[in-house]
């Protein structure tokens, strides 16, 4: 009788990177410590993983592992060059999309010297259209004027340009501003490049420079006539020299003028005349700001796509106030604007006048973010009133960054008010109130709850701990009943500890908040120290726990001395209540000794890839 096996065939044990498409997705969530992590596991993990360690490259030398280059250059998607030679970037990758340029402190030759700057430049862009898949370029710190020669300085310009030039799918670009100041004639082809062979282009980023005025304002009018432009950041002041006032309001007009008259040819005959494509706005900053006129005419009549404006420094020689015009400029010529942002150089009351009337134009519920540098409550209530009125559904981002007050009905308002806030951020400046007491904190139940990051300082009432101030008049009459009610500094005490612990449980409902930044108010009453607030983010003796419910948050910052009072018990409460935490960021003292303790390096054991930092 034959034997017949009951034994069942082993299937080939597999592996879900078996298929391709999933290591991909698997790889694009990994840092490159990662990916490396992953390549030294065995031979195969070592094979699926290796194409996605070279994907973006950072050269530090002017040629590193070139072997190991070539056999990858199909692979390198993006490039960071961190070293001062020219080098020819197309022996480098086949289809690169992305390069960064950095330039330290020198623009080198290579080894053979032989070579003139001239054939280094054309060498390393010869062909037609080369980088064809090149997609953004940024030039970054690109030379330093005290180790550079006038002569190496002017060849890298065209270094840079003869790469734009090759490259006629570029959607992004960040150029140096300082390469419009070498010669007239690399001026002339960077505006020709922008008429003629970049199609595709949408954002344009200009840093770091100071210009002629008329430059600049060739410059913007190219840009303004691109046909795909979508984001212009021009990052960059303009001189002035020997113009007046009145000169420069001359040609600003002129501008507006040429502006006006290039809109109406480039349209087609029948169709509507229409203005720029550009959605996102960051004019060049003259020497003391545009008058109002010239903002007011550019947005009435030359930026119907306006989303995202940075309103730049206005002055106003009659002193009258400009917010009527401006409200009506933006009302009748920015409809789709959305996002709004102040930051001058320098204080000046008037950038009130620029909040109030950008604000007050803006469409019912329309706008979702509004940024403001040195803005105070005091002197724009009817604008803070506006937004909280007209934008509550919309607003999505508040930051006010140096700020000097805001009224506490406003500040409570974005918390109780706008519910789809996701990011809010004051600070306050350096002499400035714009601060929140907990008793504000708890007026009203906050509606915010998708809120994603936070950046607040707190304060307990300058009398006692608790807020409800009292005459001196009042206490002597009342001396009498608080012998009889008991000790009324550990009455206040205990209110002032309620308001604070239901404060912090305001906090901690924002179930998903990633970024939580705390600081405390120190310029307080001799009776108020410091103190008190060190304790606030301890479990036994402050309101931590409160905190249990932040499951997504990511980075912790404390900007005033909370940590020096916490211990292991409040090291193991964020283990495991906070399972994201990545980093935390002590303030600008007391780092050295703090992470040093044994609690810390505990925490910092139990998750590696934690960082600190100040």
């Amino acid at each position: 009788m034959a034997f017949v096996s009951t034994r069942v065939a082993q299937e080939p044990r597999s592996s879900i990177f078996d298929i391709p498409e999933l290591v991909g997705l698997v790889a694009q969530y990994l840092s490159g410590h990662d990916i490396i992590q992953c390549m030294a596991t065995n031979k195969a993990w070592e094979r699926l993983f290796e194409p996605f360690v070279w994907q973006d490259v950072v050269l530090k030398s002017a040629l590193p592992a070139p072997q190991a280059m070539a056999r990858n250059r199909h692979r390198i998607r993006s490039l960071q060059v961190v070293h001062n030679d020219y080098i020819n970037l197309c022996t480098l990758a086949d289809d690169l999309q992305s390069v960064t340029l950095f330039s330290p402190d020198d623009l080198n030759l290579p080894s053979d010297s032989s070579k003139s700057y001239d054939s280094i430049v054309s060498s390393s862009t010869t062909g037609n259209n080369i980088f064809k898949s090149l997609r953004e370029i940024h030039i970054v710190n690109a030379y330093h004027y005290g180790t550079i020669d006038k002569k190496k300085r002017s060849l890298y310009p065209d270094y840079i340009f003869r790469i734009i030039d090759q490259s006629p799918g570029l959607l992004r670009a960040t150029l140096e501003g300082q390469i419009l100041n070498q010669s007239d004639s690399q001026v002339q082809s960077l505006l020709y490049l922008l008429g003629h062979k970049l199609p595709c282009l949408k954002w344009l980023y200009f840093t770091n420079a100071r210009i002629d005025l008329d430059i600049g304002l060739e410059l913007m009018r190219a840009c303004f006539n691109h046909p795909q432009l979508v984001g212009l950041y021009c990052k960059f002041s303009m001189r002035e020299t020997g113009y007046s006032r009145s000169e420069k309001s001359q040609r600003l007009n002129a501008f507006l003028s040429v502006l006006e008259n290039d809109k109406k040819t480039r349209e087609a005959p029948g169709e509507p005349v229409v203005g720029s494509r550009i959605k996102s706005l960051v004019l060049p900053e003259p020497q003391d700001g545009y008058p109002p006129d010239f903002i007011c005419s550019l947005l009435r009549s030359h930026l119907p796509n306006l989303e995202c404006f940075t309103v730049p420094e206005i002055y106003d020689d009659d002193d009258k106030s400009y917010t009527d015009s401006l409200k009506k400029a933006v009302a009748q010529g920015c409809p789709k604007l959305q996002h709004i942002e102040l930051s001058w150089s320098e204080y000046e009351e008037s950038i009130n006048e620029a909040v109030d009337g950008m604000i007050q134009g803006c469409k019912e519920m329309s706008l979702k973010s509004f940024y403001c540098d040195g803005f105070e409550d005091m002197y724009s209530q009817p604008a803070m009133k506006i937004l909280l009125e007209d934008h509550s559904t919309t607003l999505e981002e508040i930051e006010l960054t140096y700020c000097k007050w805001i009224d506490p009905s406003n500040f409570m308002g974005f918390f109780s008010m706008c519910k789809n806030l996701r990011r809010f951020v004051v600070t306050p400046s350096k002499n400035g109130d714009a601060i929140m007491s907990f008793q504000d904190m708890v007026l009203q139940e906050w509606v915010c709850h998708d809120l994603k990051e936070l950046e607040l300082t707190i304060t307990r009432p300058r009398v006692g701990l608790g807020g409800r101030e009292e005459d001196e008049e009042e206490d002597e009459e009342e001396d009498d009943e608080d012998e009889e009610k008991g000790d009324p500094e550990e009455s206040e005490l205990e209110y002032g500890r309620a308001m604070a612990k239901q404060g912090y449980g305001q906090i901690g409902r924002l179930s998903k908040l990633e970024m939580l930044c705390l600081g405390c108010e120190t310029r307080q009453e001799p009776d108020t120290p410091e103190k008190d607030f060190e304790y606030d983010l301890t479990l036994e003796r402050g309101w931590l726990g409160e905190l249990a419910g932040l499951k997504e948050l990511r980075h912790l910052q404390m900007a005033t001395d909370f940590w020096s009072k916490m211990g292991q018990a409040e090291v193991e409460f964020m283990d495991a209540n906070w399972p994201k935490l990545e980093k935390i960021t002590f303030g600008c003292y007391g780092l050295s000794d703090s992470p040093r303790k044994a609690h810390w390096i505990w925490l910092q054991k139990k998750r590696p890839h934690l960082q600190y930092r100040l």
